[in-house]
């Protein structure tokens, strides 16, 4: 396809064009710098075309916005009510993302998230044989020893009282006359069945999940 046609008006000069599908031809267009004098063109890498938004950061917004980079400020900016502003970056150009408010917690005034602690309890007054508390998965958080007659305690990680998956091993507390609690936070993958060979007095602390 030829490119470059004489167009004849007067003594006729040459315009470049470059010929469409159907034959026709579309005339080129050079974008130069403005700068009087100048003809060096606009859009290679020496003489980028430029895209920018149409109002500087800081000032009242107009139009829509076109940047998408990101500026950094050893002090972050201020604005006001209908000011545009630049994207945030740190000195690696990694986008700052701050929270608008605190994120639900149980203190928000001092900005920080807290955990609590939630078990069911079950108790039992009398001696138990294979008695099984809970089935299913979770974690057994502790065992209260309020009192009582002292005897042989076992806490298996089964739905039977039998077999070798202890949670608590065969143990019996040496003395029942002062409330003791045995911190365990042990996860069970069956369920918690305890036998206890005398009426010790007793509380089961467990989650299931």
């Amino acid at each position: 396809m030829a490119n470059n046609i004489s167009i004849t008006q007067g003594s006729g000069t040459t315009i470049a064009t470059e010929q469409g599908v159907g034959s026709e031809h579309y005339q080129k267009v050079k974008l130069i710098d403005p700068t009087a004098g100048v003809t060096t063109p606009i859009g290679n890498t020496a003489n980028p075309m430029v895209v920018a938004g149409n109002v500087a950061s800081g000032s009242s917004d107009s139009g829509n916005p076109l940047k998408t980079g990101v500026v950094y400020n050893s002090t972050p900016p201020t604005l006001t009510s209908g000011q545009r502003g630049d994207a945030q970056g740190d000195v690696n150009a990694n986008t700052k993302i701050a929270l608008g408010a605190n994120l639900a917690g149980e203190d928000l005034s001092a900005d920080r998230l807290k955990v609590e602690h939630k078990y069911t309890p079950i108790s039992y007054t009398t001696a138990q044989t294979a008695t099984t508390a809970v089935t299913g998965v979770g974690v057994l958080h502790a065992i209260v020893i309020w009192g009582g007659t002292a005897g042989q305690i076992t806490v298996w990680d089964n739905t039977v009282g039998s077999g070798t998956n202890y949670l608590v091993p065969p143990f019996t507390p040496g003395n029942v006359t002062i409330p003791v609690t045995v911190l365990l936070n042990e996860s069970f993958a069956n369920g918690v069945t305890i036998t206890t060979t005398a009426a010790t007095i007793i509380t089961l602390l467990y989650r299931v999940n």
